[in-house]
């Protein structure tokens, strides 16, 4: 890819990535009566979203940029259908995190170049079961796990 096109994807990455944390994480915390508690709170579930985001660049920069597509597309399709700000805080986290599972795919297949084998892929296909037991046990991400379970 040309360095001019990775610094306009990464330029917008975070341009979205700070509408989407206003918009969507912080804004209702304002009428909550322990604002700096729920702000802090929000802080530190987003904060791990990005740590999880961290591990599927640092695995696959394609895989990264695709998560960030598929949330923007999830996000957009969820306004156009009128869905509850609580549903899309949901959708976000699945969309996001729907491909975190291959952090466990070996790099011979998931950064294989080539298509893949019949037994290549049924591999692949292991990352959904992955990325459940990898978000499994953390109650904030429990409305993320309807993307991930969605191959």
């Amino acid at each position: 890819m040309h360095p001019r096109v990775d610094a306009a994807t990464e330029a917008s990455l975070k341009l979205y990535r700070a509408k989407f944390f206003r918009r969507y994480c912080f804004s209702s915390c304002s009428s909550c009566p322990f604002v700096k508690y729920s702000h802090n709170l929000a802080l530190t579930n987003v904060g791990m979203l990005k740590v999880l985001g961290s591990a599927i660049a640092k695995r696959d920069s394609d895989t990264n940029i695709h998560n960030y597509r598929v949330t923007l597309y999830s996000v957009r399709l969820g306004e156009l259908l009128g869905i509850s700000r609580a549903a899309i805080r949901g959708l976000i986290k699945g969309a996001f995190l729907h491909d975190v599972g291959k952090i466990a795919i070996s790099d011979r297949i998931l950064l294989k170049p080539g298509k893949l084998t019949d037994e290549e892929f049924a591999i692949m296909k292991t990352h959904v079961d992955h990325g459940e037991d990898i978000i499994s046990g953390y109650a904030w991400l429990a409305d993320a796990a309807d993307g991930l379970l969605s191959p």
